[in-house]
């Protein structure tokens, strides 16, 4: 069994486009939610105009270090200010909110959870989505991160990290298409092995977000909870491509290595 990475997807909320077809079902919806649902719906639609996917086989991950938090301090301020509690914008405060979006929208009705963690949380879904094909209960899987900050988050980021001081994290989303396949199809990039390990660390080196990703011989510094999942993509995509990617991913808070090959 070969788990393929037939599509990949990123962008930045700055740049997010809402498409037609969602914008009835993202009219109240906030950041976050739109770029999970949108980033889910670019990635999986060219794959289903060519085939049919079962919904039933067909889940999806969400991974993400601070959910939609700018929505859980509008929540507080209201409760905080003895005003009623929108029970819309309740719901949207929710971190499996999105996934409960893009489950209903894309019609994925295999599985749907959300992985919380400061450290690599898309290698974290991306883990969880691979075992889940692997294992047999799904035959396709989105994997996804999602990230939207907070005013105070970025004041606190800029407070204790001095290498990005008065530098904003982009909000934004990257997705992974996963999908079960006995052969190697378009050159297109399968999972041969994926680990990741946490080691003890200060609570402030998850401020910085300062990782080294190394893929295959080139190497950069990333300050932003996307910022490796954004270089390994776009790497993936660079021509001419390579038949293997090694990619190793290092922090204070751990490392991750995956090994891609074509």
């Amino acid at each position: 069994m070969r788990v393929q990475i037939t599509k990949q997807y990123t962008n930045f909320l700055s740049q997010l486009a809402t498409p037609q077809e969602l914008a009835r079902n993202l009219r109240r919806a906030d950041d976050f939610i739109r770029l999970g649902v949108v980033a889910g719906y670019e990635t999986i639609r060219p794959i289903r105009e060519t085939k049919e996917i079962t919904a039933e086989r067909c889940g999806l991950i969400l991974g993400t270090s601070f959910g939609p938090m700018e929505t859980n301090f509008d929540v507080l301020d209201q409760v905080v200010n003895d005003q009623p509690t929108s029970p819309i914008l309740f719901s949207h405060s929710v971190f499996n909110s999105t996934a409960g979006y893009m489950a209903t929208s894309l019609d994925i009705k295999g599985c749907g959870l959300t992985v919380t963690d400061f450290a690599f949380p898309f290698f974290r879904a991306l883990e969880h989505g691979y075992l889940t094909i692997v294992s047999g209960r799904l035959d396709c899987c989105l994997v996804i991160q999602v990230e939207t900050y907070s005013t105070l988050l970025q004041e606190s980021k800029n407070r204790f990290s001095t290498e990005s001081k008065n530098s904003e994290w982009p909000a934004g989303v990257v997705c992974w298409l996963l999908e079960n396949t006995d052969t190697t199809q378009d050159n297109r990039y399968s999972i041969k092995s994926l680990s990741i390990e946490s080691s003890t660390s200060m609570d402030c080196d998850y401020l910085p977000f300062k990782e080294e990703l190394t893929v295959n011989a080139h190497t950069a510094v990333t300050s932003d909870p996307l910022g490796s999942s954004v270089l390994l993509t776009a790497a993936m995509n660079e021509q001419p491509q390579r038949s293997s990617l090694q990619c190793n991913i290092t922090a204070p808070y751990g490392a991750v290595n995956i090994h891609l090959h074509t």
